[in-house]
């Protein structure tokens, strides 16, 4: 009687850390070095681990171009004021953003004190989580200070009232992360309270405060037809907030071939979504990988 056997062959595991990545200031490329050239003869390869902050940039002036808006300002003479708001890179929530822009009207003297000892901005930026929409609230300054507030800024009054407009450029992005159209809102001088939301415009416009929420992830070696880059292992979808620590362990490997030959490394990249290496804030990166032959034959 006879009988056929398999033959054993064993998994190899390669790790990754920030000691691995290439000091080009964006810690989105790592390289692995083989301690010898290594020769893959019919082996795959597949994503084990991966622990990571989520903290890619959202905003930035170069691979996203997102970080400018103005806002109009009424003046002692009846008419406006142009302010430009340039967002430094980070990341940021809507919060944020809007925290950053009434900083700056902080700085531009645009804010009164009321008799709470409350700062009164008159234009902001928030969440309708019911809308699912952001939403730019516009003010209308009084005439004069009013009872009981401060002025310490001393911030001019229009001789009649006049609401604060927001600019929002047609010359970068920053409208995909609120999910507004470009223009100005209100689009014409008004003297009462104002807001505009994302999900006023028609077609509906969705906020994109993540530019790149799905991450490629790369690896040299291999070539996967049905992927787009053609050497992509991974893709990384958090599914956790804003700067907060991911812990991925996938439920099954996803194994792509690698190609036959010697090789002395591995480098691996996290791409944005134009195919550009992401600009990642925190190099606490961890990345283990499984290799094994491609396909166990009988013997």
């Amino acid at each position: 009687m006879s009988r056929s056997t398999t033959r054993q062959v064993g998994n190899h595991t390669i790790s990754l850390t920030k000691d691995n990545i290439v000091a080009d200031g964006k810690n989105s490329t790592m390289v692995y070095s083989f301690p010898t050239s290594v020769y893959f003869d019919q082996e795959e390869i597949a994503l084990a681990q991966l622990q990571m902050y989520y903290s890619w940039e959202n905003i930035n002036s170069t691979t996203l171009n997102n970080n400018v808006f103005t806002y109009q300002f009424p003046t002692a003479g009846g008419g406006y004021t142009s302010h430009t708001i340039t967002i430094p890179s980070g990341l940021y929530e809507i919060s944020d953003i809007n925290f950053y822009l009434q900083s700056q009207m902080i700085i531009n003297g645009h804010y009164l004190v009321n008799d709470k000892s409350q700062n009164v901005y008159y234009l902001e930026l928030v969440i309708s989580p019911t809308s699912y929409s952001v939403v730019a609230n516009m003010y209308a300054l009084p005439t004069s200070l009013p009872t009981g507030w401060a002025n310490p800024a001393s911030m001019p009054f229009p001789p009649s009232t006049l609401t604060t407009k927001i600019d929002i450029l047609s010359t970068n992005n920053f409208k995909e992360i609120i999910g507004f159209q470009a223009g100005t809102y209100p689009a014409t001088t008004q003297t009462t309270n104002q807001s505009q939301a994302s999900a006023d415009f028609s077609p509906r416009l969705i906020p994109n405060v993540q530019p790149n929420r799905n991450v490629s992830i790369t690896c040299s070696n291999i070539n996967n037809p049905y992927a787009n880059p053609t050497t992509k292992i991974y893709s990384l979808a958090p599914n956790v907030g804003l700067g907060e620590y991911i812990n991925l362990t996938p439920a099954e490997y996803l194994y792509n071939d690698l190609a036959n030959g010697a090789v002395n490394q591995l480098r691996i990249q996290f791409l944005d979504k134009n195919g550009a290496p992401m600009i990642i804030l925190d190099s606490d990166i961890t990345l283990n990988f499984t290799i094994r032959k491609k396909h166990a034959q009988p013997m």
